[in-house]
């Protein structure tokens, strides 16, 4: 065995690296251990995750977005690469590739941006427009979300995501504020950075409680606490050392995002919307599994109206240019509960919905609400930047 392999075994004896939360900790420390990358390479491989043709080719199966207007001829993009390739590959469900070929194909001018390096100020002013997607690490949001702001308030230059949407991308508790500002219905949640009003919160609700961490998605940094004596525990760790989470060096100190279980119809159900366009599919539950986020088991079929108008009202508050929101449906009234909202989700395909068997999109028309399913497969990226792009002279 050389030295290497003895190294990574021997982190399997240590707690920290054993258990479900340790499986992103595995993942992050894959970049500093050779070993471990090239095992997740072959895995990844295996399971037919990174691109086996030319990105180019690999798209051109599907017609690309073309736009309706001509843009100035020293209009430019910088074009930020996803954080989360390995070794070179790519994988299939990076968005950078997807915003290229939009790009190409629209013979707008655009350059590979490093937002990453020292002297990333000046390079960005060479844009008129900035566009990634930031890994969803905290090390790596609090970068995006620093920059953004800076690029935004004092260079003057758009990004997407804009300031405003990435504020509350992978932030629970700031999503909490949106909803309650903007009155979207939801699942009742309770936080607090207060340990003695928490404590007396538990004293009143009932079990189980859901818990959930600030960042987390397809379901890590979720779990179920069943009863009041196991609650206080929880709540006396988080408010004195803090909580581990699945993030190395990030513990869940002082707060607490609380919900209940409720009773639903075994299933999340996923709209997306992007301009005059409405996608989505169910998450049907695992088995055993009160978490249906981030479940593969996924069914698309058509989609109820009512769901559709809730996700397009709920875009249109927030302003953004694209927005994924998960509902569940309360089983005791039949109500569409809103559980999460993203400006990113992972994009595997360009068949985000199918209705008889038939890829396509619903197009929706207002005052009255109105949608029509229309056949095509289109890559979600390509319609964010149409949608960016629209207003520009």
């Amino acid at each position: 065995m050389n030295k290497t392999h003895k190294k990574a075994s021997d982190l399997l004896r240590i707690p920290f690296f054993r258990g479900r939360k340790a499986l992103n900790r595995w993942r992050y420390m894959a970049f500093r251990i050779p070993f471990l990358e090239r095992k997740i390479v072959q895995l990844k491989k295996k399971k037919g995750e990174f691109l086996e043709v030319d990105r180019h080719r690999f798209l051109d199966t599907v017609p690309p977005v073309k736009l309706q207007h001509k843009l100035p001829k020293d209009f430019r993009v910088g074009l930020v690469k996803d954080l989360d390739n390995y070794n070179g590959e790519i994988q299939k469900v990076a968005h950078w590739y997807k915003y290229e070929r939009f790009l190409i194909q629209n013979n707008i001018a655009y350059d590979f941006f490093s937002v990453h390096s020292s002297n990333w100020v000046d390079w960005a002013q060479k844009f008129n427009l900035i566009v990634f997607r930031p890994d969803i690490s905290p090390w790596a949001l609090h970068e995006a979300r620093s920059k953004i702001f800076f690029i935004e308030e004092y260079l003057k230059i758009q990004c997407f995501p804009s300031y405003k949407e990435i504020w509350s991308y992978e932030d629970k508790i700031n999503l909490q504020y949106l909803y309650a500002f903007h009155k979207v219905e939801h699942v009742p949640t309770f936080i607090s950075h207060d340990q003695a009003e928490t404590l007396e919160f538990l004293k009143q609700t009932e079990f189980p409680l859901v818990s959930k961490i600030i960042n987390g998605s397809a379901s890590k940094g979720v779990h179920l606490i069943k009863n009041k004596k196991k609650a206080v525990k929880f709540v006396k760790k988080v408010f004195a050392e803090g909580l581990s989470t699945y993030w190395p060096g990030f513990n869940q100190k002082n707060y607490v995002y609380f919900q209940p279980l409720i009773k639903h119809k075994g299933y999340d159900l996923r709209i997306i919307i992007v301009g005059d366009k409405a996608f989505g599919y169910y998450k049907l539950l695992p088995k055993n599994d009160f978490r249906a986020s981030g479940s593969m088991h996924i069914q698309k079929t058509t989609l109820p109206a009512e769901a559709v108008e809730i996700a397009l009202d709920i875009k249109n508050k927030f302003n953004h240019t694209f927005l994924a929101v998960d509902f569940l449906e309360d089983s005791t009234n039949d109500k569409f509960l809103v559980i999460e909202t993203s400006v990113f989700v992972d994009i595997y395909t360009s068949s985000q919905s199918i209705v008889n068997g038939l890829p396509g999109y619903y197009k929706i028309s207002t005052a009255p609400f109105k949608m029509e399913f229309c056949q095509g497969e289109v890559w979600l990226q390509e319609l964010i930047l149409e949608e960016l792009l629209k207003g520009k002279p």
